[in-house]
């Protein structure tokens, strides 16, 4: 029914160690893995032909877009999102997420339904942000009332948070060809 595969991250560094095969159902995949100072869990979650997939997670600390498989765009609250249910992707959005598990409060963000809409009773300012030929472009943006969410992506490059696109109190930044739309809140 579903096509998901997590890996969950313990404290101490090394390489992924898959579980036997047989151990799982066939849509589900699990790997375990180690990295530094992090606990939670990395969710590849898959939609096919475009339908609706739900890949469950411990999603309470936050959920973040780490790695984007498809040439379909992955965009949080179109084709993307997450609850305290877990992750859910349409549209043939195909990525790696990373589930903060059980960290509420480290600045991972809240969950996001689906649309637009952001916190009850704050309206989000819309900035166009666009890296052309590649290079790295800062836009001036309103910040420090909430966050920023990429809400429309323009260009066929990844616009993958954390690598091609983030934010700080300068502004916003794109690199590596993203362009899209971002709602500040």
């Amino acid at each position: 029914m579903f096509d998901f595969r997590i890996r969950r991250m313990g404290l101490l560094g090394g390489l992924a160690i898959g579980l036997g095969a047989g151990l799982l159902p066939a849509a589900a995949q699990a790997e375990r893995g180690y990295g530094r100072g992090w606990s939670g869990e990395i969710v590849l979650c898959e939609s096919h032909r475009g339908r609706e997939a739900w890949c469950p997670a411990d999603t309470r600390g936050g959920v973040r877009l780490l790695r984007q498989h498809s040439n379909a765009s992955c965009i949080e609250g179109r084709t993307w999102g997450w609850d305290r249910r877990g992750i859910w992707v349409a549209g043939g959005c195909r990525a790696e997420f990373a589930a903060y598990g059980g960290h509420p409060g480290r600045g991972h963000g809240r969950g996001h339904g689906r649309g637009r809409g952001g916190a009850i009773g704050i309206h989000p300012v819309f900035v166009t942000c666009e890296s052309h030929r590649g290079r790295t472009q800062w836009c001036d943006a309103p910040l420090g009332r909430g966050g920023v969410r990429l809400v429309e992506q323009y260009s066929r490059a990844a616009c993958i948070e954390g690598r091609t696109w983030g934010w700080d109190r300068r502004g916003i930044w794109v690199a590596d060809g993203c362009r899209g739309e971002f709602a500040v809140y």
